[in-house]
């Protein structure tokens, strides 16, 4: 172990132990053989003022080798070991805790190749309705500098077991499925279709990347302008279960769609991961009213709430549920393209 301005840090290659909270000179608690003891401290030296106790994980200062713009508002960043050293490896849909110049650590998906072991890419949405981590790092942080950052987790990974993937994914979302579709592109390890929803060429990231020859045919990239008549119609891919495995990252917009039209596919085969969304979007949410064709139950749906969690809210357990007619209550206006959409719970 080493430090850095005082602090700890795991070098690259050591092997991983849990997490244990310093205090004093690197003392640490430790609990008696029978776990029912108070913590009593070990190797303490001269009392001294301690940092409060922390989880989080421990960083590593990794050289900025490239921070670029791709998009609109949208930045990569390479991260490379100062001495040149191999990083620790990751797997597909991994992520690395980052210090942002603000202070905060915040989480960012890689987004190359896990083959690529000399070097860490993400991308960062500079949002200005965020909480201020993706400011500070697009406007603080240049090529040269100095990130302090963890090593890779996956809470996303590819399931092990699965040969076909349906990958969708909104705006910043591309980054783990972008780390997904290269690692199943270079190693054949299975097939996939990339379905990536963004608002106009201007913001969408990776375009140049995903148009190249490798991937003719397996991405389809769709802009809505803005306009919610213009969104891409998920419907006809989640209709039927085809034995993929779907993967969907972007704001919880496109979160609930999915999640409300993939009730009736086997569970474990549909994974998610939040981008989130602005406070001006969410502010924007309306409630509307759903009919069930076969009851003919309305149903009110909050602003803040699903089709599926109404439903279920209600009662209503059937295998198989068809919403025929969506309509906003504030004005009265026709949502969807006039299909059934079906939905049913998922396994708990």
């Amino acid at each position: 172990m080493g430090t850095d301005h005082g602090y700890p840090y795991w070098k690259w290659g050591q092997t991983p132990v849990p997490p244990i909270p310093f205090v004093d000179n690197y003392s640490y608690i430790s609990k008696n053989a029978d776990d029912s003891a108070a913590p009593v401290l070990v190797n303490s030296a001269p009392p001294s003022p301690r940092p409060p106790l922390t989880t989080e994980p421990f960083l590593h200062p990794l050289r900025v080798s490239a921070a670029r713009r791709i998009a609109r508002d949208i930045q990569t960043f390479e991260l490379r070991d100062p001495h040149g050293a191999e990083l620790p490896a990751f797997t597909a849909g991994a992520h690395l805790s980052v210090r942002v110049p603000s202070g905060d650590l915040r989480k960012y998906s890689l987004c190359n190749d896990p083959a690529e072991r000399d070097r860490y890419v993400f991308a960062v949405k500079r949002d200005l309705e965020g909480r201020g981590g993706s400011v500070a790092l697009v406007d603080g942080v240049q090529a040269g500098d100095t990130l302090p950052a963890s090593e890779p987790h996956n809470d996303f990974a590819l399931h092990p077991r699965a040969t076909n993937f349906l990958f969708i994914a909104g705006g910043i979302g591309i980054t783990p499925i972008l780390s997904m579709v290269r690692h199943l592109q270079s190693s054949g390890a299975g097939r996939f279709k990339l379905y990536y929803l963004t608002r106009d060429p201007e913001s969408t990231a990776f375009m140049d990347v995903l148009a190249a020859p490798e991937f003719h045919g397996k991405v389809r990239i769709h802009h809505d302008g803005g306009d919610p008549a213009n969104a891409f119609d998920l419907w006809p891919l989640l209709e039927r279960p085809t034995g993929a495995h779907v993967y969907c990252c972007g704001p919880r917009a496109l979160l609930d769609s999915v999640r409300d039209m993939s009730g009736h596919w086997p569970g474990g085969s549909v994974h998610f991961e939040s981008f989130g969304a602005s406070p001006e979007l969410n502010r924007q949410n309306r409630p509307f009213t759903v009919r069930l064709a076969k009851s003919g139950l309305t149903l009110t749906v909050a602003a803040a709430s699903t089709i599926l969690e109404t439903v279920r809210a209600a009662g209503v357990r059937p295998q198989l549920v068809r919403v025929r007619h969506v309509r906003l209550m504030q004005d009265g206006a026709r949502r969807g393209r006039g299909r059934a959409s079906r939905l049913r719970p998922r396994r708990r």
